[in-house]
């Protein structure tokens, strides 16, 4: 599975397995697949950027077969960002 989406209205711009995005507060996601894993022991990678010159420190995990949660920080706060990515493979 895959995506990329919009991160204040959580928006899915491409996706491939992912049949939405839930924002759960500022930098803070749920990605929803469409047909789940068979347990949790898939691979998450989740990447996001602005325009702006900064950096992030993400993190995201196997929340459920159906879901993977993912979290984005800029060092003092949890922010939305113009592009996040997340690939999940197993």
């Amino acid at each position: 599975a895959w995506c990329n989406w919009t991160g204040s209205s959580a928006s899915i711009n491409a996706s491939y397995n992912v049949s939405s995005v839930t924002r759960i507060s500022s930098g803070h996601w749920y990605v929803n697949f469409t047909n789940a894993f068979v347990d949790t022991k898939y691979a998450v990678l989740y990447t996001c950027g602005n325009n702006a010159d900064q950096t992030f420190y993400t993190g995201s995990y196997a929340n459920s077969t159906s879901q993977a949660w993912c979290s984005n920080f800029n060092g003092s706060t949890n922010v939305d960002t113009a592009s996040n990515n997340l690939i999940a493979f197993r």
